[in-house]
């Protein structure tokens, strides 16, 4: 009996020296050295504390599942965990031990709270001491493991992330199997099976031509432009390394006339993706109906084309102007104005003969439009109907060309053309080229006025 009591006074005592020193520990503040967290880690049990314990589980890319860290060599996923807390947590007792507070710049620490990683048990133990008594201390610790919960979610995001990165092999833990599931929580009924998906980081609409249907867009860029970052396991999801070592997926979502392009990842991407990816869509897509015009106008040179198309092919250089800083912003605005020399007497029927040898190539052809009244502009306000200069009007869609690359080279086709139509044709071909790096299909309208000498 007086055994228990010595017992019991010794725990007193013991229990109030070790509260002072904490006190005393406490006024330190963040000028606490490694060496006074170690002790106060070891002294801390000595007091009226609380602890729990968390289990760990982590991620097995071996399995493709998640397992206990008690029953695994997981020595990766315990090297992520420990700098997710070291992130978290600035002041550190040791590798493994942890002061978790709030803010760490403080005069007065205001609680004890120690978070030790375990890795022989696979847990982590929380401990957690409050001057004001155990039920301040119960928020701490319960705060505390909100937040080792958080980092080892985290972690096995990374695991995840990672193993899909280096294998193209998506786990239905990251990634759903179903595509209706790509789409935002709020989007679906139900209680998601993807436990680890990722939050959407950034998200982006591209809009497309009426010449090409969503599923086409998708497919194309698919097999060109995100070829190398495509998921072989899943439909329409890349994986993508950032300069700085993030690890995002992407998802294509096909939409009304547009897709839409979804970045999930653990942070914000930067601009290789918002920007210098996003442009090189955007190119590629603006490509897209320039290329399907053009199969179609070599198909059948005489196909009508519409306004929006018209309207598109006039505007393209522009547009790519403003995805691509390297294009000739000049070349897509660019005309030029041949004079008529003095002796001809009949400018309209020379374009007739001009005409008949422009269009005898492979390369050239007269532009038909869906309807007669053509939007192309005039020269009327270059050509000023002088006194000495006589003005003659020439129907514009008569005289409105188009060029298209071929696969058949101009010399090995019979061609009408004089010497100096070869020549006009071979700037026109230059010029065409220079323009339309990017494209196959660029429209050309000749003057629809056309300014000579008086006849004598």
């Amino acid at each position: 009996m007086h055994f228990a009591a010595i017992l019991k006074l010794r725990r007193a005592l013991t229990s109030f020296t070790v509260d002072q020193q904490l006190e005393k520990y406490r006024f330190m503040g963040d000028s606490l050295s490694k060496d006074d967290l170690r002790n106060i880690a070891e002294i801390l049990p000595q007091t009226s504390h609380l602890s729990i314990d968390v289990p760990l589980s982590f991620f097995d890319a071996k399995v493709n599942a998640v397992v206990t860290a008690s029953d695994h060599d997981l020595d990766h996923a315990y090297s992520i965990l420990l700098a997710q807390l070291k992130d978290c947590c600035t002041l550190r007792a040791s590798t493994t031990s942890f002061l978790a507070l709030h803010d760490s710049n403080m005069r007065v620490i205001p609680y004890w709270c120690f978070i030790h990683v375990v890795k022989s048990l696979g847990i982590i133990v929380i401990k957690a001491c409050h001057p004001s008594g155990d039920v301040f201390a119960r928020e701490v610790i319960e705060q505390a493991r909100a937040m080792v919960v958080t980092i080892s979610h985290r972690t096995n995001q990374i695991l995840l992330l990672e193993d899909l990165y280096k294998t193209r092999t998506a786990s239905s833990l990251l990634v759903p199997e179903d595509p209706i599931d790509i789409l935002d929580e709020e989007d679906t009924v139900g209680v998601s099976t993807v436990c680890y998906r990722c939050e959407i980081q950034h998200r982006v609409v591209l809009d497309l031509n009426s010449r090409c249907t969503p599923n086409q867009a998708i497919e194309t860029l698919t097999s060109s432009t995100l070829h190398n970052f495509l998921v072989s396991n899943r439909r329409r999801v890349f994986i993508y390394k950032d300069e700085d070592h993030n690890i995002f997926y992407m998802d294509l979502i096909e939409g009304s006339n547009a897709i839409e392009l979804i970045v999930r990842g653990l942070c914000t991407p930067g601009p290789s993706i918002t920007v210098q990816l996003v442009c090189l869509l955007q190119k590629n897509m603006l490509v897209l109906p320039l290329n399907a015009l053009s199969a179609v106008m070599t198909k059948n040179p005489f196909f009508a084309l519409l306004p929006t198309d018209l309207t598109f092919l006039r505007g393209f250089g522009e547009k790519m102007a403003k995805f691509d800083s390297d294009y000739d912003r000049s070349s897509a605005k660019s005309r030029r104005i041949y004079e008529v020399p003095s002796c001809i007497a009949d400018p309209l029927g020379m374009l007739l003969l001009f005409r008949r040898n422009i269009t005898g190539s492979t390369f050239i052809h007269h532009l038909h439009e869906s309807i007669v009244d053509t939007t192309f502009s005039v020269v009327s306000d270059v050509l000023r109907n002088e006194s000495d200069v006589m003005i003659v009007t020439i129907p514009t869609r008569e005289f409105t060309f188009y060029f298209n690359s071929s696969p058949v080279t101009m010399k090995s086709t019979m061609s009408t053309l004089t010497e100096r139509g070869k020549q006009f044709s071979r700037e026109a071909v230059s010029y065409f080229d220079n323009e339309g790096r990017y494209s196959e299909l660029i429209g050309c309208s000749f003057l629809s006025h056309m300014s000579m000498p008086p006849i004598q």
